[in-house]
Protein backbone atom coordinates (compact mmCIF):
# COMPACT_ATOMS: atom_id res chain seq x y z
CA UNK A 1 0.00 0.00 0.00
CA UNK A 2 2.89 2.49 0.72
CA UNK A 3 4.50 1.38 -2.63
CA UNK A 4 1.37 2.55 -4.46
CA UNK A 5 0.91 5.57 -2.88
CA UNK A 6 4.33 6.47 -3.25
CA UNK A 7 3.79 5.69 -7.27
CA UNK A 8 0.65 7.88 -6.87
CA UNK A 9 1.91 10.74 -5.41
CA UNK A 10 5.24 10.72 -7.64
CA UNK A 11 3.17 10.18 -10.79
CA UNK A 12 1.11 13.40 -9.63
CA UNK A 13 3.89 15.40 -9.28
CA UNK A 14 5.29 14.54 -12.41
CA UNK A 15 1.65 15.59 -13.73
CA UNK A 16 1.76 18.69 -11.51
CA UNK A 17 4.91 19.39 -12.95
CA UNK A 18 3.67 19.26 -16.52
CA UNK A 19 0.83 21.58 -16.43
CA UNK A 20 2.57 24.44 -15.08
CA UNK A 21 5.68 24.07 -17.15
CA UNK A 22 3.48 23.89 -20.68
CA UNK A 23 1.89 27.72 -19.83
CA UNK A 24 5.58 28.81 -19.25
CA UNK A 25 6.53 27.78 -22.82
CA UNK A 26 3.47 29.54 -24.45
CA UNK A 27 4.18 32.56 -21.66
CA UNK A 28 6.80 32.79 -23.42
CA UNK A 29 6.61 32.50 -27.22
CA UNK A 30 3.63 35.19 -25.94
CA UNK A 31 6.12 37.74 -24.56
CA UNK A 32 8.62 37.01 -27.23
CA UNK A 33 6.37 38.31 -30.39
CA UNK A 34 5.10 40.91 -27.56
CA UNK A 35 9.14 42.39 -27.04
CA UNK A 36 9.29 42.18 -31.27
CA UNK A 37 8.45 46.13 -31.92
CA UNK A 38 8.34 48.28 -35.19
CA UNK A 39 9.18 51.64 -34.97
CA UNK A 40 9.69 54.91 -37.46
CA UNK A 41 12.83 57.05 -37.01
CA UNK A 42 10.67 60.51 -36.70
CA UNK A 43 7.27 61.23 -35.04
CA UNK A 44 6.67 63.87 -37.46
CA UNK A 45 7.92 64.26 -41.23
CA UNK A 46 7.84 67.07 -44.09
CA UNK A 47 5.72 66.15 -46.65
CA UNK A 48 8.40 64.58 -49.31
CA UNK A 49 10.59 62.85 -47.03
CA UNK A 50 11.11 59.38 -46.43
CA UNK A 51 10.12 56.75 -43.18
CA UNK A 52 12.55 54.74 -42.54
CA UNK A 53 11.57 51.75 -40.50
CA UNK A 54 13.33 49.49 -37.83
CA UNK A 55 11.73 46.30 -37.92
CA UNK A 56 12.54 43.39 -34.97
CA UNK A 57 16.11 41.82 -35.18
CA UNK A 58 14.63 38.61 -35.07
CA UNK A 59 11.27 37.30 -36.70
CA UNK A 60 9.97 33.66 -37.56
CA UNK A 61 12.50 32.38 -40.20
CA UNK A 62 11.75 31.99 -44.08
CA UNK A 63 8.72 34.14 -43.72
CA UNK A 64 6.66 36.84 -45.36
CA UNK A 65 5.72 39.74 -43.36
CA UNK A 66 3.78 43.21 -44.36
CA UNK A 67 4.22 45.94 -42.73
CA UNK A 68 0.43 48.34 -43.58
CA UNK A 69 0.09 51.91 -43.76
CA UNK A 70 -3.24 53.62 -42.89
CA UNK A 71 -4.92 56.57 -42.56
CA UNK A 72 -8.28 56.87 -40.88
CA UNK A 73 -8.92 53.18 -40.78
CA UNK A 74 -8.11 53.01 -45.09
CA UNK A 75 -4.78 51.34 -46.18
CA UNK A 76 -2.87 53.67 -48.02
CA UNK A 77 0.50 51.35 -48.69
CA UNK A 78 2.21 48.18 -47.73
CA UNK A 79 5.35 46.76 -47.87
CA UNK A 80 6.39 43.13 -47.73
CA UNK A 81 9.04 41.89 -45.43
CA UNK A 82 11.21 38.83 -45.41
CA UNK A 83 13.15 36.92 -43.39
CA UNK A 84 16.29 34.51 -44.27
CA UNK A 85 17.19 31.12 -42.38
CA UNK A 86 17.94 32.51 -39.30
CA UNK A 87 15.02 34.94 -38.97
CA UNK A 88 16.78 38.46 -39.62
CA UNK A 89 14.89 40.81 -42.52
CA UNK A 90 15.66 40.82 -45.47
CA UNK A 91 16.49 44.90 -46.71
CA UNK A 92 15.14 47.52 -45.31
CA UNK A 93 11.58 49.12 -45.00
CA UNK A 94 11.01 52.37 -46.17
CA UNK A 95 7.74 54.66 -47.72
CA UNK A 96 7.92 58.30 -49.29
CA UNK A 97 5.37 60.20 -48.58
CA UNK A 98 6.24 62.36 -51.56
CA UNK A 99 2.48 62.00 -52.63
CA UNK A 100 0.53 61.43 -49.96
CA UNK A 101 -1.89 63.89 -48.36
CA UNK A 102 -0.70 65.63 -44.81
CA UNK A 103 -2.15 63.70 -42.12
CA UNK A 104 -1.86 60.89 -39.24
CA UNK A 105 -0.71 57.89 -40.48
CA UNK A 106 -0.85 54.31 -38.56
CA UNK A 107 1.71 51.33 -39.06
CA UNK A 108 1.08 47.32 -38.25
CA UNK A 109 3.74 44.54 -38.86
CA UNK A 110 1.70 41.87 -39.70
CA UNK A 111 2.19 37.89 -40.36
CA UNK A 112 0.98 36.43 -43.48
CA UNK A 113 -1.52 35.15 -41.42
CA UNK A 114 -2.78 39.09 -40.42
CA UNK A 115 -1.47 38.51 -36.69
CA UNK A 116 -0.36 42.19 -35.78
CA UNK A 117 3.29 42.11 -34.15
CA UNK A 118 3.54 45.39 -33.58
CA UNK A 119 3.44 49.25 -34.70
CA UNK A 120 2.26 52.96 -33.98
CA UNK A 121 1.93 56.25 -35.64
CA UNK A 122 3.42 59.16 -37.82
CA UNK A 123 2.34 62.36 -38.80
CA UNK A 124 3.10 64.30 -41.97
CA UNK A 125 3.26 67.91 -42.53
CA UNK A 126 2.87 69.48 -45.88
CA UNK A 127 1.93 73.33 -47.26
CA UNK A 128 -0.12 74.87 -49.87
CA UNK A 129 2.50 76.05 -52.31
CA UNK A 130 6.00 77.56 -52.28
CA UNK A 131 5.25 80.82 -54.26
CA UNK A 132 2.81 83.66 -52.91
CA UNK A 133 1.71 87.02 -53.18
CA UNK A 134 0.64 89.47 -50.03
CA UNK A 135 -2.07 89.24 -48.35
CA UNK A 136 -2.20 85.57 -49.64
CA UNK A 137 -3.08 83.11 -47.21
CA UNK A 138 -0.77 80.20 -46.29
CA UNK A 139 -2.44 77.28 -45.14
CA UNK A 140 -0.19 74.08 -43.23
CA UNK A 141 -2.22 71.05 -42.73
CA UNK A 142 -0.97 68.07 -41.31
CA UNK A 143 -1.27 65.03 -38.66
CA UNK A 144 0.30 63.35 -35.56
CA UNK A 145 -0.10 66.43 -33.37
CA UNK A 146 -1.39 66.00 -29.55
CA UNK A 147 -2.00 69.25 -28.74
CA UNK A 148 -1.93 73.10 -30.00
CA UNK A 149 -0.12 73.26 -33.15
CA UNK A 150 1.94 77.00 -34.31
CA UNK A 151 3.55 78.49 -37.06
CA UNK A 152 4.96 81.55 -38.16
CA UNK A 153 6.06 83.23 -40.85
CA UNK A 154 9.56 84.61 -40.21
CA UNK A 155 12.67 86.13 -42.14
CA UNK A 156 16.26 86.01 -40.75
CA UNK A 157 15.18 88.44 -37.69
CA UNK A 158 12.18 88.75 -36.98
CA UNK A 159 8.28 87.17 -36.83
CA UNK A 160 6.01 88.53 -39.70
CA UNK A 161 2.72 86.71 -39.29
CA UNK A 162 1.80 83.28 -36.99
CA UNK A 163 -1.08 81.20 -36.99
CA UNK A 164 -2.09 78.12 -34.65
CA UNK A 165 -5.03 75.43 -34.51
CA UNK A 166 -5.87 72.47 -32.19
CA UNK A 167 -5.91 68.87 -33.98
CA UNK A 168 -8.49 66.83 -34.52
CA UNK A 169 -9.71 63.56 -33.02
CA UNK A 170 -7.38 61.78 -35.33
CA UNK A 171 -4.55 64.23 -34.43
CA UNK A 172 -4.74 66.40 -37.69
CA UNK A 173 -4.93 69.50 -38.38
CA UNK A 174 -5.37 72.69 -40.88
CA UNK A 175 -4.60 76.49 -39.67
CA UNK A 176 -4.25 79.38 -41.77
CA UNK A 177 -1.36 82.22 -41.59
CA UNK A 178 -2.64 85.94 -44.06
CA UNK A 179 0.49 87.46 -45.56
CA UNK A 180 0.18 91.35 -44.54
CA UNK A 181 0.07 93.72 -47.43
CA UNK A 182 3.17 95.67 -46.82
CA UNK A 183 5.50 92.79 -46.46
CA UNK A 184 8.65 92.66 -48.79
CA UNK A 185 9.12 90.38 -51.77
CA UNK A 186 11.86 87.90 -50.74
CA UNK A 187 12.26 84.63 -49.38
CA UNK A 188 11.39 83.51 -45.63
CA UNK A 189 10.52 80.50 -43.87
CA UNK A 190 7.47 78.89 -42.29
CA UNK A 191 8.02 77.32 -38.63
CA UNK A 192 5.92 74.90 -37.90
CA UNK A 193 5.89 74.05 -34.54
CA UNK A 194 3.79 69.85 -34.19
CA UNK A 195 4.35 67.89 -30.80
CA UNK A 196 8.15 69.02 -30.23
CA UNK A 197 9.25 68.63 -33.70
CA UNK A 198 10.45 71.89 -35.72
CA UNK A 199 9.57 71.62 -39.62
CA UNK A 200 10.81 74.29 -41.47
CA UNK A 201 9.43 75.44 -45.11
CA UNK A 202 10.81 77.95 -47.50
CA UNK A 203 8.39 80.20 -49.25
CA UNK A 204 9.05 83.17 -51.82
CA UNK A 205 7.04 86.17 -51.63
CA UNK A 206 6.38 87.90 -54.94
CA UNK A 207 4.19 90.81 -54.81
CA UNK A 208 3.70 93.16 -57.90
CA UNK A 209 2.41 96.77 -57.94
CA UNK A 210 -0.32 95.49 -60.38
CA UNK A 211 -1.55 92.71 -57.01
CA UNK A 212 -1.21 95.58 -54.72
CA UNK A 213 -3.39 98.04 -56.13
CA UNK A 214 -6.20 95.15 -57.57
CA UNK A 215 -6.32 94.38 -53.60
CA UNK A 216 -6.45 98.35 -52.87
CA UNK A 217 -9.65 98.57 -54.98
CA UNK A 218 -11.24 95.52 -53.66
CA UNK A 219 -11.48 97.20 -50.06
CA UNK A 220 -12.82 100.30 -52.15
CA UNK A 221 -15.63 98.21 -53.20
CA UNK A 222 -16.44 97.26 -49.35
CA UNK A 223 -16.28 100.80 -48.19
CA UNK A 224 -18.34 101.87 -50.80
CA UNK A 225 -20.79 98.84 -49.88
CA UNK A 226 -21.03 99.82 -46.66
CA UNK A 227 -21.21 103.58 -47.25
CA UNK A 228 -23.72 103.24 -49.65
CA UNK A 229 -26.18 101.41 -47.19
CA UNK A 230 -26.28 104.14 -44.45
CA UNK A 231 -29.38 106.00 -44.45
CA UNK A 232 -27.83 109.26 -43.68
CA UNK A 233 -28.72 112.60 -45.29
CA UNK A 234 -24.34 113.20 -46.29
CA UNK A 235 -24.30 109.65 -48.06
CA UNK A 236 -24.14 111.17 -51.47
CA UNK A 237 -21.44 113.35 -50.36
CA UNK A 238 -19.47 110.18 -48.83
CA UNK A 239 -19.91 107.98 -52.05
CA UNK A 240 -19.10 110.72 -54.29
CA UNK A 241 -15.43 111.37 -52.87
CA UNK A 242 -14.68 107.02 -52.33
CA UNK A 243 -15.79 106.68 -56.40
CA UNK A 244 -13.50 109.65 -56.97
CA UNK A 245 -10.89 108.01 -55.20
CA UNK A 246 -10.95 104.93 -56.10
CA UNK A 247 -10.88 106.14 -60.17
CA UNK A 248 -7.59 107.77 -59.10
CA UNK A 249 -6.45 104.00 -58.14
CA UNK A 250 -7.45 102.49 -60.79
CA UNK A 251 -5.86 105.18 -63.28
CA UNK A 252 -2.67 104.94 -61.45
CA UNK A 253 -3.01 100.96 -62.21
CA UNK A 254 -3.05 101.94 -66.18
CA UNK A 255 -0.38 103.85 -65.82
CA UNK A 256 2.03 101.66 -64.05
CA UNK A 257 0.89 99.30 -67.05
CA UNK A 258 2.48 102.13 -69.64
CA UNK A 259 5.55 102.80 -67.16
CA UNK A 260 4.71 106.01 -66.27
CA UNK A 261 5.33 105.72 -62.43
CA UNK A 262 5.53 109.28 -61.67
CA UNK A 263 2.37 110.09 -62.60
CA UNK A 264 1.02 106.82 -61.57
CA UNK A 265 2.18 108.42 -57.97
CA UNK A 266 0.43 111.62 -58.71
CA UNK A 267 -2.93 109.69 -58.71
CA UNK A 268 -2.07 107.81 -55.70
CA UNK A 269 -1.62 110.67 -54.16
CA UNK A 270 -4.72 112.49 -55.81
CA UNK A 271 -6.64 109.38 -54.00
CA UNK A 272 -5.02 109.77 -50.31
CA UNK A 273 -6.52 113.50 -50.33
CA UNK A 274 -9.79 112.34 -51.08
CA UNK A 275 -9.96 109.43 -48.64
CA UNK A 276 -8.10 112.66 -46.25
CA UNK A 277 -11.45 114.64 -46.91
CA UNK A 278 -13.72 111.62 -46.60
CA UNK A 279 -12.48 110.73 -43.08
CA UNK A 280 -12.86 114.69 -42.60
CA UNK A 281 -16.53 114.58 -43.77
CA UNK A 282 -17.49 111.85 -41.52
CA UNK A 283 -15.72 113.02 -38.46
CA UNK A 284 -17.70 116.46 -38.72
CA UNK A 285 -20.99 114.48 -38.91
CA UNK A 286 -19.79 111.90 -36.01
CA UNK A 287 -23.29 111.93 -33.65
CA UNK A 288 -24.68 113.73 -35.89
CA UNK A 289 -26.16 112.60 -39.32
CA UNK A 290 -23.87 109.36 -38.26
CA UNK A 291 -23.96 107.23 -34.89
CA UNK A 292 -20.57 107.38 -33.26
CA UNK A 293 -20.11 103.23 -34.03
CA UNK A 294 -20.64 104.04 -37.96
CA UNK A 295 -18.46 106.70 -37.93
CA UNK A 296 -15.62 105.05 -36.65
CA UNK A 297 -15.87 101.84 -38.63
CA UNK A 298 -15.60 104.35 -41.80
CA UNK A 299 -12.86 105.95 -40.66
CA UNK A 300 -11.18 102.83 -40.02
CA UNK A 301 -11.64 101.34 -43.43
CA UNK A 302 -10.60 104.65 -44.78
CA UNK A 303 -7.53 105.17 -42.91
CA UNK A 304 -6.81 101.95 -44.05
CA UNK A 305 -6.89 102.50 -47.20
CA UNK A 306 -4.63 105.59 -46.66
CA UNK A 307 -1.86 103.00 -45.34
CA UNK A 308 -1.82 100.84 -48.12
CA UNK A 309 -1.29 103.73 -50.97
CA UNK A 310 1.11 105.27 -48.37
CA UNK A 311 3.01 101.74 -48.52
CA UNK A 312 2.46 101.51 -52.55
CA UNK A 313 3.94 104.86 -52.96
CA UNK A 314 6.81 104.77 -51.02
CA UNK A 315 7.58 101.80 -53.29
CA UNK A 316 7.25 103.35 -56.13
CA UNK A 317 9.74 105.86 -54.68
CA UNK A 318 12.14 103.39 -54.34
CA UNK A 319 14.64 101.79 -57.29
CA UNK A 320 14.35 98.71 -56.08
CA UNK A 321 10.56 98.54 -54.94
CA UNK A 322 7.44 97.23 -56.01
CA UNK A 323 6.38 98.84 -59.66
CA UNK A 324 10.05 100.53 -59.99
CA UNK A 325 10.45 100.96 -64.21
CA UNK A 326 13.63 101.84 -65.80
CA UNK A 327 13.12 103.17 -69.73
CA UNK A 328 15.45 102.62 -72.54
CA UNK A 329 13.49 104.15 -75.40
CA UNK A 330 13.87 107.16 -77.29
CA UNK A 331 10.48 109.56 -75.59
CA UNK A 332 12.76 111.91 -73.90
CA UNK A 333 9.84 113.88 -72.79
CA UNK A 334 8.62 111.17 -70.84
CA UNK A 335 12.04 110.30 -69.13
CA UNK A 336 11.99 114.19 -67.87
CA UNK A 337 8.64 113.19 -66.26
CA UNK A 338 9.54 110.30 -64.75
CA UNK A 339 12.45 112.29 -63.54
CA UNK A 340 10.28 114.91 -62.48
CA UNK A 341 11.01 117.85 -64.90
CA UNK A 342 9.09 119.53 -67.78
CA UNK A 343 10.29 121.43 -70.12
CA UNK A 344 8.29 125.02 -71.15
CA UNK A 345 9.46 125.59 -74.55
CA UNK A 346 12.66 124.52 -74.28
CA UNK A 347 13.71 127.12 -71.95
CA UNK A 348 13.54 125.81 -68.69
CA UNK A 349 13.40 122.66 -66.40
CA UNK A 350 11.49 122.92 -63.50
CA UNK A 351 10.89 120.46 -60.37
CA UNK A 352 7.44 119.00 -59.96
CA UNK A 353 7.38 119.12 -56.50
CA UNK A 354 4.05 117.76 -56.38
CA UNK A 355 5.80 114.29 -57.97
CA UNK A 356 9.04 114.31 -55.75
CA UNK A 357 9.31 111.20 -53.54
CA UNK A 358 9.73 113.62 -49.99
CA UNK A 359 6.54 115.21 -49.45
CA UNK A 360 5.06 114.69 -46.23
CA UNK A 361 2.07 112.71 -47.24
CA UNK A 362 4.68 109.64 -47.79
CA UNK A 363 4.35 107.83 -44.63
CA UNK A 364 4.90 104.48 -46.05
CA UNK A 365 7.47 102.19 -44.75
CA UNK A 366 11.29 102.26 -47.12
CA UNK A 367 11.97 98.48 -48.29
Amino acid sequence: MRMVSSRSGLALVCLLVAALLAPVSLASITLAQETSTVSSDKSIYKLGETVKFSLPSKLDPDQTYYLVISRKGETIHQIEITTDSEGNPVGEASWSTDSVEPGTYSYVLKTSSGEELGGGTLGVVGINKEVFAAEETIVVTGGGATGDVTAALRNDSSVIATGSAYPDEYGEFSLSIVIPYDTPNGTYSVVVEVSGTEIVFEVKIETTSSTLITNTELLFDELLSNTSGINAPIVNSLVAKLRNAKMKVEAAEELLAEGRTHVARNMLRAARNMLSAFIHEVMAQRGKHLDEATADGLIAAAQQLIQRIDYLMSQLDSQTGIGATTYTGKDNGRRNEEKGETNSGGKSKGKDNHGGGNNGNNRGKKK
